[in-house]
């Protein structure tokens, strides 16, 4: 169909606000339409009296600005409801472009807006069991994921929302996560966050230093990358003197010890229950336990310092004074039993 460049408008769901022009591909696309000519790299619909491109925004701004408002070009026209427009938004720049963090945050958001009111949905979060990495899935995840195929699997689309949810609570910039170069950037400084919790205008200075590094505008310190050494920026960022930034990084090791041990505790208590069981049972074989064949034997010998060795382990885990009130009840129940 034969139509003129100023009489098309972008993909209804494409906000250009929160989904921007890299002008890099414009210019790039702009050389090759002026070498080779326009191609019908652009898919469109017509809807409400409006040609609605679902692809090819990038093709479109550089035709608008370099042609003359009449320029007329032959592009295919199809019939397209919503649900493809938005597939179709979603993997345009995953299939030719690298795809950004603002890019992803912008299609998953209006991807989940556009199934809940079109389709009704009600997201459960649920634990996915088969999942080895430690990351929270849940069924908003796998269904946007679901609806958009392609390179839109449950994990890109769970560490998105993800980011979504922080930047709603205050807790992540979102300027300076969608200013970096890639998902794993992005990826790393969320998880640099989370744990050092800094302000929005150290995420900002640090934002500014990884993308400059990656560029090659600075090369005092290297290219800066991982989420380790993104936690080292925001700490320096949001603690000027070096003594600042020795206590709070020491505050937040003790926070990570602290989640060690109650996560280490909770093994530790549910063993010790199967364990107690386990002996209780046992106690039901105490003639063969107390027995001489059995005291004498290998098997009778190592059950004795294995307990002995345990309660050693218990009491050093105590305090000097709840471990010799420990003794003394042992000793109170000995003589009882004597009696």
């Amino acid at each position: 169909m034969r139509v003129r460049v100023k009489d098309l408008v972008p993909n209804p769901f494409r906000d250009i606000k929160n989904y921007p022009i890299d002008l890099k591909k414009v210019e790039s696309l702009a050389k090759s339409i002026t070498e080779t000519g326009f191609w019908d790299n652009i898919l469109a619909r017509k809807k409400d009296g409006r040609i609605e491109i679902a692809y090819g925004h990038h093709r479109l701004i550089a035709l608008q600005r370099d042609c003359a408002p009449g320029f007329v070009i032959d592009i295919p026209v199809k019939e397209l409801d919503d649900a493809m427009m938005i597939k179709i938004m979603a993997n345009e720049n995953d299939e030719q472009w690298a795809i950004t963090p603002g890019i992803v945050h912008e299609t998953v958001r209006v991807t989940k807006e556009f199934l809940l009111s079109s389709h009704g949905l009600t997201f459960i979060k649920t634990k996915n069991p088969k999942r080895k990495i430690d990351y929270f899935h849940s069924q908003e995840a796998f269904q946007i994921a679901e609806f958009l195929g392609g390179n839109w699997n449950e994990y890109r689309v769970a560490l998105a929302l993800r980011r979504l949810e922080s930047f709603a609570k205050g807790e992540l910039d979102k300027k300076s996560v969608e200013s970096l170069p890639t998902e794993r950037s992005a990826r790393d400084f969320y998880a640099a966050v989370k744990m050092v919790k800094p302000s929005k205008k150290a995420q900002q200075i640090v934002a500014v230093k990884i993308v400059k590094s990656r560029s090659g505008e600075s090369s005092e310190e290297g290219i800066i990358h991982g989420r380790y050494r993104i936690e080292e920026e925001l700490f320096k960022a949001e603690h000027e003197d070096e003594e600042k930034v020795r206590k709070a990084k020491a505050k937040a090791d003790r926070e990570v010890r602290r989640l060690m041990f109650e996560k280490l505790l909770s093994r530790v208590i549910n063993k010790v229950i199967g364990v107690r069981q386990e002996l209780e049972l046992l106690s039901e074989y105490q003639d063969y336990l107390v027995s001489d064949h059995y005291q004498k034997s290998s098997k009778g010998q190592a059950f004795t310092r294995v307990m002995a060795e345990l309660f050693k382990t218990f009491r050093s885990l105590m305090s000097p004074k709840e471990s010799a009130d420990l003794i003394e009840s042992f000793k109170l129940l000995l003589v009882k039993e004597k009696e």
